[in-house]
């Protein structure tokens, strides 16, 4: 019982957290409910450089399948996954198999491989890129190089390239909370329901 309240307050102080680190660094609610996330996901065109903090991981699992539905599958684009993922033409590469084999170079090897994507893609739909969750490669000691790699990709990408970077929340220290949130131009949500925030400084 003790573990549960322990986890109740953590969680209660990230959503207090997140909500006064959106309103500090000019972010907006642009889109609330499953539904509407849904479809902004679906419609994605390119530059955007979005953050899921997710709480459930059928709520993560939902929204990677939305991300690459069968409409907006293509050998560009390429999914980056804990466990093996069964997607037709998605690039899918787990983090161990990656990891195992770039130790700390994952990042910089990982972000030649979507750029490589992006540079093959000659469709008129943007690449589409997911990390599942960018806290298991913290737990690893690469906590420094996830966030410095965020803040050198910014709050927009390529204008070929959508980019989701996936965190469970609950794995998160408020410093990295607050880091993960600024370096990006859109933060999603799952909990206590899926809402949307855009940064104002996003140019359509």
């Amino acid at each position: 019982m003790n573990q549960i309240n322990q986890t109740v307050l953590k969680t209660e102080k990230q959503d207090e957290l997140i909500a006064t680190t959106l309103q500090q660094n000019n972010y907006e609610k642009v889109s609330e409910g499953r539904d509407c996330i849904v479809q902004y996901v679906r419609k994605l065109k390119g530059s955007e450089h979005i953050l899921f903090l997710w709480e459930k991981e059928e709520n993560r699992n939902m929204i990677v399948q939305e991300l690459f539905s069968a409409e907006h599958r293509g050998e560009s684009n390429a999914l980056f996954s804990v466990v093996p993922r069964d997607m037709p033409m998605v690039k899918n590469v787990t983090y161990p198999d990656f990891y195992n084999t770039h130790k700390a170079e994952f990042l910089e090897k990982a972000v030649d491989k979507v750029s490589r994507a992006v540079s093959m893609n000659m469709s008129k739909k943007s690449t589409r890129a997911a990390f599942e969750d960018d806290t298991w490669l913290m737990a690893r000691g690469l906590e420094g190089k996830v966030l410095s790699t965020e803040e050198l990709l910014g709050r927009q990408v390529d204008q070929k390239l959508s980019l989701f970077c996936m965190d469970q929340r609950k794995n998160l220290s408020d410093a990295t909370l607050v880091k993960l949130i600024t370096t990006h131009g859109y933060v999603l949500l799952d909990a206590p329901g899926f809402e949307l925030y855009k940064w104002g400084g996003i140019q359509e």
